[in-house]
């Protein structure tokens, strides 16, 4: 059956719309691979975040070996609110060792205090652990604590972790041993419980 000239402009048009899109993703694809784009806030402050550590001494938490009983103790849940009234800072970047408990109640309370204030969370600062050493079961067990914070990043909404590295006394770490160690549990310490990617860093 012969097509009607009608129907014949109708594809025609699809397929130069068709075209126009294709190359139009293209050449957007190609620019963003050449600039990247990243929009920073305007507003100064708005790129700081506040970090727990200058207020060890205040941060009540059986693993914080910094509080001093001196001082009035703060719950890491009041953080947050603290940062935006006495800095104007709506970032904030927390430790787990300030942490009064990891139980999932007290995560999601948490993650509750740091949206009624308006803040966020910009990171997850973790205690350090040997990954970088030779002594395969002491490396085995830092992965396992490295998994398990990645989890806690993730129910608190930090989108990254920096992770320390510890080593043995009178050792440098070795990042060689490091690399066969973490590289069966690199997908498992990289994402979260849902798979949705997570950044960690490493720190000294």
């Amino acid at each position: 059956m012969p097509t009607l000239r009608r129907d014949f402009l109708k594809q025609l048009a699809t397929l130069a719309c068709a075209c126009c899109i294709s190359a139009e993703d293209s050449a957007q694809s190609k620019s963003q691979g050449r600039h990247p784009y990243l929009e920073f806030p305007a507003r100064p402050r708005d790129r700081l975040a506040v970090t727990s550590w200058p207020f060890r001494d205040y941060m009540q938490s059986p693993a914080n070996r910094g509080r001093k009983l001196s001082v009035p103790s703060m719950d890491m849940k009041e953080f947050p609110a603290m940062v935006v009234e006495r800095f104007d800072v709506h970032n904030v970047n927390p430790l787990l060792n300030h942490f009064s408990s990891t139980d999932p109640a007290y995560l999601e309370s948490f993650r509750e205090a740091v949206a009624k204030a308006r803040s966020h969370i910009v990171d997850l600062g973790l205690p350090g652990r040997c990954f970088a050493t030779t002594d395969t079961t002491t490396a085995e067990a830092a992965v396992r604590d490295g998994c398990k914070w990645i989890d806690i990043a993730a129910a608190i909404g930090s989108p990254s972790v920096r992770q320390h590295l510890s080593a043995q006394p009178g050792q440098k770490p070795d990042l060689d041993a490091a690399a066969i160690h973490l590289a069966p549990s690199k997908r498992r310490f990289a994402a979260d419980p849902v798979g949705t990617p997570a950044t960690p860093r490493c720190g000294r």
